[in-house]
């Protein structure tokens, strides 16, 4: 992948594809101010981790993201919400970076030539 263009952006891609896959344990754990972590975190001793990760998110997230979707009046866990939206920017991001990266040679190469 020789143009520094595509290159760039497969990597934002990816960086923007784990992002929001990490916002989507974020998201499932409900948008925690106070974490009870779930017993696979700890077996997995990511509990610093985890609270990191939470603390990150909710600077970012998590007042807007609150005062947007009261005010559309939604009903039921707002984390459900969000991990939706999250996993269609993960999945917006990896397309982007398959685009990026698939978009180097103008031939298809998953067809097999027919023989003559």
């Amino acid at each position: 992948m020789g143009n520094p263009i595509k290159l760039g952006l497969a990597g934002m891609g990816i960086v923007a594809c784990v992002f929001f896959t990490v916002a989507m344990l974020w998201a499932e754990l409900g948008m925690p101010s106070e974490i009870d972590f779930p017993h696979t975190i700890k077996l997995l001793r990511a509990e610093s981790l985890t609270t990191t990760m939470v603390e990150g998110y909710n600077g970012m997230f998590k007042s807007p993201t609150e005062t947007y979707l009261t005010g559309k009046k939604a009903e039921g866990p707002l984390g459900d919400y969000v991990y939706a939206a999250m996993i269609a920017l993960a999945f917006f991001g990896g397309a982007v970076a398959i685009m990026a990266v698939g978009s180097e040679d103008e031939t298809e190469k998953t067809i097999v030539p027919a023989k003559k």
